[in-house]
């Protein structure tokens, strides 16, 4: 198996440093197990960790935080994409098979990427009053999506000033909380993003809140293009636009680092360890007893005991059998998560 490739991008920005930090991890093998996958993603210590399973024409996509899986996430999909593309991909459009559906990517003339998303259309709820009093200003309104509670706000500079107690906000029934106000002549609206309860206290640019934020908007701007600046630390830009039930999300993508995962390393000590485990046990198979010098009797170089026993040709079948019982475990160990 060829060491998986792993790169760290930084989604929804054309400079570096900025954006939304997202790992991508390809595999072009069977998953590993969802455990060894969450504890990779805890490990990288990212927003977005993508794991990719490329074997064309389906190409598997998801997503963890550093402390769970994702139900979606539209940075973890441009990286995915961007990662692909750049590494030899010629397809103009990708479709991922993810948990939340088939999602498609497309390279557009201008560098872009456009994402072809759900929409996501808010219906406005009573405020609970442990939101308003984790976010410390009074809503304009509060509206619930599938997956957030919407509030929209007076003014960018409310947006910008917020200091969320993010405790109470994990506590709420919800993945995370958009926090919005209209925009100036550099967008249409501005937003801010906070999911604790997932392990992100705050997202610098997220693109699964715009397939909310660009249904909210149009309706209340009255048009189905708009720009979207998310006002975290970071910082980014998501162009939105409606068609139909579906969002087209489109933003860059620049990529920091380029490695692989050593994970065959791994698999090598592990090997030497079986086998160092096992001459270092009395062998039922053989009945070969340790000598008094600590002889002990290697299955890759039969020798003659001290009573004289020498292995058979039935014996050293063995030996191969067991061979491959080691490489068969040791597989089993690499993907179990253990």
């Amino acid at each position: 198996m060829r060491e998986p490739l792993v790169c760290t991008v930084d989604a929804f920005t054309d400079r570096a440093f900025s954006g939304n930090p997202t790992a991508v991890c390809v595999f072009d093998e069977a998953w590993p197990a969802t455990p060894w996958l969450q504890r990779l993603a805890a490990e990288l210590n990212l927003p977005a960790t993508a794991f990719v399973r490329y074997d064309r024409p389906h190409t598997e996509l998801r997503w963890f935080s550093p402390q769970t899986e994702l139900a979606l996430c539209g940075s973890g999909t441009l990286a995915a994409a961007h990662v692909l593309w750049e590494t030899g991909d010629r397809a103009t459009t990708l479709v991922f098979k993810t948990c939340a559906g088939s999602l498609g990517a497309h390279r557009q003339p201008d560098g872009r990427i456009m994402l072809d998303f759900p929409a996501d259309d808010p219906e406005p709820v009573t405020a609970p009053a442990a939101l308003a009093a984790a976010l410390g200003v009074k809503p304009l309104a509060v509206w619930r999506g599938r997956l957030d509670y919407l509030v929209e706000v007076d003014s960018i500079e409310s947006v910008r000033k917020l200091t969320p107690d993010l405790t109470a906000l994990a506590a709420l029934d919800a993945r995370g909380v958009i926090v919005t106000a209209v925009g100036d002549a550099d967008s249409d609206f501005v937003s801010r993003f906070f999911a604790p309860a997932a392990g992100i206290d705050e997202d610098p640019v997220t693109a699964s809140a715009h397939c909310t934020l660009g249904v909210y908007w149009s309706k209340k701007l009255g048009k189905d293009a708009l720009t979207g600046l998310q006002v975290s630390a970071r910082g980014g830009r998501v162009d939105v636009h409606l068609r139909d039930d579906r969002v087209n999300l489109s933003g860059r993508a620049v990529t920091i680092t380029r490695g692989n995962l050593a994970i065959t390393r791994n698999r090598k000590i592990r090997l030497r360890s079986l086998a160092s485990n096992w001459q270092n046990r009395r062998s039922r198979r053989f009945r070969v007893r340790a000598a008094t010098d600590g002889l002990r009797f290697n299955p890759f170089s039969p020798q003659v005991s001290r009573d004289g026993f020498l292995p058979s040709r039935k014996d050293l079948s063995c030996c191969t059998r067991w061979f491959w019982q080691v490489r068969i475990r040791l597989r089993r160990d690499l993907f179990s998560g253990e």
